[in-house]
């Protein structure tokens, strides 16, 4: 840029007046041409402002901090380098450096540390929580991918030396600690009970990825009380390893404080991981397990889930449950052996050991069957039962066995039979008489268990559930039913007849039930009780039959019953044979409302072909007998035909059935009516329903035979009742013998449950 400025010269100072308009007018060309170069505000050339050939500025060398740089002086300081502007390009987490050592030239890399030596303790590094984690690599390849929460990753050369962190402190030690809390660092909350406090871990690459975690130690806060508080920091450490073939690690052994005397070592984890402590031993020497001698005497080694003590040479220990096998025991006594086994040379089972004349143990070999154990010379001998001395009762102590037992002779054994009373009880002694706790009677509560009695005739077709021999009802669905009477051909049975079952097309299912008084069933209630029976398979196929009991909800109300045994499996019963089944169940205490058992036989009944028959059933009270299935049921009681009529009549009676069978005299009221006293044949359970299967059963035979044309039944009470004949023809005051004068026609007495 140019300025050019024309100046007028001063002739003469003396004239004022010339003089101060020469230097107004240079002052004002000079105003002129900055003008021309400069605008008004002065701080833009608007021209070449030519100084020093073109230069700019031509600077001094500079002497203070607040003086401008000169390019000779920017030179020197870069080494006659060139400024350059930043790179362009670079990714996020990278920094700026160096491509040469003798210039300023730079460009983007990943941020790496070798050889650190600028962390100091007044000069913290804090790393930006961006990018969280320091690399320190002095090997030539890339790190992998840090693990999960990893704050630094470093590494060594490859194969030549390992990676290490290293502590140096002199007149100190040097500690790696791990501080916990709960919360927030900025907002921390105490340590709850049982956080993982610290670890250190090792893991490596399966080949397609690296691991961690796989074995490590680790610490934790103490398992049981509080959060940690300024007088409660209990805590416990542990060692984690992984087993072959599996990628979880496990507790190996844990660390604990009990006390500020007292500690655990634990290997395993209860409940889980079984511990083992194995002691290993060079080719030869001693290992020892020496556990130090306290102010308590001799040193105890205590294994508490067993609550069992280890023996120790030199102590006097006790033997519980081992065996000694291999050894020789001498110079000493064992005493206090309990269940031990002991192997003694060529010993075999029914061997006697006894003390030798040496204090020693002998072994006497099991004697031959039928020889007697005496003793000959002083020592323990087998003999034969001829040559053994003769026991005298009286003074022979039972070692066995309960008091009220009868002892017998067993070919030559002497033996003992339990006596059990009717209600299941055992018997007491009150010297010199056998006493039972109640009168003797029936132990099997079954009624009609021989299927003798059949008072509503021996072959009944049903299509619901109904009464058929005494006692029994069965239940068949889906169709009728044909049950009856049959022969009972299984060798060695106990009784002539068993009830036969037939299926019928459209059959789904047969049941047998019989139910049991609550006077009667009261001797089960509480008890064990063993129900069996006989029962021949004609199916076809295999059957197994279930066993289902209950209660009833009031003293011999079955309106609404409960469940004792839910239906639950007897043995399998194979196709055209007998099979015993048999099982033992626990009876409520409410059986003494009365008790029912269910016989299910299943649904393999689609024909009339197809049959079963139940026989020789006994329930009774069994002291003592496991619950279950039972393969070896004592044998079934079988009451003479006699008394187990007796028993039936209890709940049904039946009149008739006969031709002329005599019901006994009627008198006649007047020529329309006639009164006819009926007798039970035996007390019943309760006043019975009585019914006539015809209104013209009864017959009259007075002065001529009068058949009456309709029954009224009143005053019934448990032992009779009064049967008023309405008739025509009779004769007021007369009596005539009531007769049923047909075997098809019947009346009954029910009062069943």
């Amino acid at each position: 840029m140019t300025i050019n400025v024309t100046l007028t010269k001063i002739n003469n100072l003396q004239d004022t007046t010339s003089s101060q308009n020469v230097i107004n007018n240079n002052n004002t060309s000079i105003t002129t041409g900055f003008s021309t170069a400069i605008n008004s505000g002065g701080d833009i050339m608007l021209g070449n402002l030519d100084m020093n050939s073109n230069r700019v500025l031509n600077l001094p060398l500079p002497q203070t901090l607040d003086e401008p740089l000169r390019l000779q002086d920017l030179s020197s300081f870069i080494g006659q380098g060139t400024i350059n502007l930043l790179p362009a390009g670079g990714t996020t987490g990278q920094v700026l450096s160096k491509n040469s050592n003798t210039n300023y030239d730079v460009g983007w890399s990943t941020f790496s540390l070798t050889n650190v030596a600028f962390l100091n303790a007044t000069s913290p590094f804090t790393v930006n929580q961006t990018f969280p984690t320091i690399f320190v690599n002095a090997n030539s390849g890339s790190l992998p991918t840090p693990q999960t929460g990893s704050v630094i990753q470093f590494a060594s050369a490859n194969g030549t030396v390992s990676s290490a962190i290293e502590g140096d402190a002199a007149a100190n030690p040097v500690r790696f600690r791990g501080l916990r809390s709960e919360g927030t660092l900025a907002s921390p909350t105490a340590l709850a009970t049982g956080s993982e406090i610290s670890s250190f871990n090792g893991g490596g690459f399966t080949g397609s990825a690296w691991v961690s975690g796989s074995a490590g130690f680790r610490t934790f806060a103490a398992p049981t009380g509080s959060t940690w508080t300024i007088t409660d920091t209990g805590s416990y450490s542990d060692v984690i390893a992984t087993p072959a073939g599996t990628t979880s690690s496990v507790e190996v052994a844990s660390f604990n404080a009990t006390s500020s005397s007292a500690s655990n070592i634990t290997i395993g984890t209860a409940g889980s991981i079984v511990g083992s402590l194995e002691l290993a031993n060079a080719t030869s020497g001693t290992v020892s397990l020496t556990p130090t001698t306290g102010a308590l005497g001799s040193a105890v080694i205590t294994v508490p889930a067993a609550t069992d003590t280890m023996a120790l040479i030199a102590a006097t220990q006790t033997l519980t449950n081992k065996t000694i096998s291999g050894a020789t025991i001498s110079g000493g006594t064992i005493s206090g052996v309990t269940s031990a086994s002991l192997t003694l040379g060529s010993d075999a089972t029914g061997d006697i050991y006894y003390r030798n004349s040496g204090g020693n143990l002998a072994r006497l070999g099991i004697g031959t069957s039928g020889f007697v154990l005496t003793v000959s010379g002083g020592l323990p001998a087998w003999v034969t039962a001829g040559t053994a001395s003769n026991v005298t009762i009286a003074s022979t102590t039972v070692s066995s066995g309960t008091s009220g037992d009868i002892l017998y002779d067993n070919a030559g054994v002497l033996g003992n039979l339990a006596v059990i009373d009717n209600s299941g009880g055992s018997a007491t002694v009150s010297s010199p008489n056998l006493v039972l706790s109640t009168p003797g009677g029936f132990r099997n509560v079954i009624r009609n268990g021989t299927f003798d009695v059949w008072q509503r005739g021996t072959s009944l077709t049903i299509s619901g559930s109904q009464y058929v021999a005494d006692g029994w009802i069965v239940n068949p669905s889906g169709a009728s039913s044909t049950v009856q009477q049959a022969s009972n051909n299984r060798t060695g049975a106990y009784t002539l007849y068993g009830m036969q079952i037939a299926g019928n097309t459209s059959m789904t299912d047969i049941q047998a039930v019989q139910r049991i008084e609550g006077i009667v069933a009261a001797k089960l209630a509480g008890k064990t009780v063993t129900f069996q029976a006989q029962i021949f398979n004609n199916t076809g196929g295999s059957i197994t039959p279930t066993l289902t009991t209950k209660y009833a909800g009031s003293l011999d109300n079955w309106s609404a019953p409960s469940t004792d045994l839910a239906a639950t499996n007897l043995q399998a019963c194979a196709n055209g044979a007998w099979t015993q089944v048999s099982y033992t169940l626990s009876v409520s205490s409410n059986a003494t409302a009365g008790y029912e058992f269910i016989i299910d036989f299943g649904n393999n009944f689609s024909t009339t072909g197809k049959t079963v028959i139940l026989s020789e059933v006994d329930v009774r009270v069994t002291p003592g007998v496991s619950t279950g299935l039972n393969s070896s049921p004592p044998i079934p009681e079988i009451r003479n035909i006699a008394t187990e009529l007796h028993f039936c009549r209890r709940y049904f009676q039946s009149f008739g059935g006969t031709n002329n069978y005599v019901l006994g005299t009627a008198t006649f009221a007047s020529t329309t009516a006639a009164y006819l006293p009926i007798i039970f044949q035996g007390t019943m359970r309760a006043a019975p329903t009585m019914a006539a299967t015809s209104a013209s059963a009864i017959l009259l035979a007075s002065n001529t035979n009068i058949t009456a044309s309709a029954n009224a039944f009143t005053d019934i009470s448990t032992t009779s009742c009064l049967n008023t004949l309405t008739l025509t023809g009779g004769t007021a005051g007369n009596a005539g013998l009531a007769l049923i004068s047909s075997s098809v026609n019947t009346i009954t007495a029910s009062a069943e449950l």
